[in-house]
């Protein structure tokens, strides 16, 4: 019989809707959860299972946003309700309301106390404080190999050793103990995703080749994957494009379509927009679909300029995947040259990552 985890057993969880409980097998000791920490979500990923004993995959996403200090307080004075951790002597507040939260988007974030700060509230959003748990995070191809094809061993040990211990999520008693902390190729892991259904059972093949297209926030990973799955270098490579062309090209758009200044657009604004296709321009909220879709176009563009120096003639898929894919879906499935069903987009492909590296835990990494 599995082990599970129900709600009323420790902090409620994004995870589960009604009905549904954390599973563990009965041999494991510990809870798996993977957490892929891209600069504007944390994407977290578990098993759970319903009422009915369906195991599947569930996911959520998670702002990543903390600011140093202690910045939002509540008239209860519940610390932890208010996403209040402390590292090092250090507090940080975690939430999507922070007002100036630190910058993520460098090299170095990926061992950095913020990261430590926002995988730690992941742990706890997922329900999982007080719990032994096995930990999967992701880093980009160029940071998980070295210029040689070889593991960047310096750069996984150091992402490992910043990662433990978890900072103390502060007014919350229960703490998290990590049996094991694993670390993915991230285009990699999205390729697991597309080639391994729920139960392990591969559901795609490789003949010629696929191209595995990750697009991020403010790079795109390009990962050339051979008939013996196996990452082939020489057709990889990250790219300086991703969601926040889309951010700035619209920012330009919007400042000269209705006058305004372009820093007085800010980034919520932008997102707003992309999301909804409504800008408000001096109290008047204009419908600007048609700027939108033209800044989403210039940015695949780009991006299959890039592409076609990669794309051999035998290829058999491309595959975009990451939140940028998400938001480019209509225009990169409506790319130029390519035979219909050649360029594929999974289900919420900005959790494709995510997935793929549960199911490596799962069923390559299960010890």
């Amino acid at each position: 019989m599995a082990n599970i985890l129900s709600k009323g057993n420790t902090t409620a969880s994004l995870l589960l809707d009604e009905g549904e409980q954390l599973y563990k097998e009965d041999t494991s000791e510990s809870y798996d959860l993977a957490d892929d920490n891209g600069y504007a979500y944390h994407k977290i990923a578990a098993w759970v299972v319903d009422s009915h004993g369906n195991k599947r995959i569930k996911t959520a996403s998670i702002a990543s946003r903390a600011q140093l200090g202690k910045v939002n307080v509540v008239p209860t004075g519940s610390s932890f309700s208010v996403g209040l951790f402390e590292i090092d002597g250090e507090y940080y507040t975690v939430g999507e309301n922070v007002p100036d939260p630190e910058s993520i988007r460098s090299k170095s974030y990926c061992y950095s106390e913020v990261n430590n700060v926002l995988v730690t509230n992941s742990v706890y959003q997922a329900g999982l404080a007080g719990k032994s748990i096995r930990l999967a995070t992701g880093l980009p191809l160029k940071q998980y190999f070295n210029n040689d094809g070889e593991l960047n061993t310096k750069t996984i040990k150091r992402v490992q050793d910043s990662i433990q211990p978890l900072a103390n999520a502060v007014g919350n008693s229960e703490s998290v103990q990590i049996d094991k902390h694993i670390i993915y190729a991230e285009s990699l892991s999205a390729f697991v995703d597309w080639m391994v259904d729920d139960t392990g059972e591969i559901i795609n093949q490789v003949n010629n080749g696929v191209l595995v297209v990750d697009v991020g926030g403010g790079t795109t990973d390009i990962s050339f994957i051979n008939p013996m799955n196996e990452i082939y270098m020489p057709g990889s490579d990250t790219v300086k494009t991703g969601v926040l062309d889309v951010f700035k090209k619209l920012k330009q758009l919007l400042s000269s379509e209705y006058d305004i200044d372009e820093e007085h657009i800010r980034d919520d604004m932008l997102d707003k927009a992309i999301r909804t296709n409504r800008f408000n321009a001096r109290g008047d909220e204009k419908d600007c679909s048609t700027l939108v879709n033209k800044a989403k176009r210039h940015v695949a563009k780009r991006l299959n300029n890039f592409i076609d120096e990669l794309v051999s003639s035998t290829l058999d898929n491309i595959i975009f995947v990451g939140g940028g894919a998400q938001a480019l879906r209509e225009q990169l499935l409506n790319l130029d040259d390519h035979a219909e069903g050649f360029v594929v987009i999974p289900n919420e492909p900005q959790y494709a990552n995510v997935r793929g590296m549960l199911k490596c835990m799962t069923y390559i990494d299960n010890e």
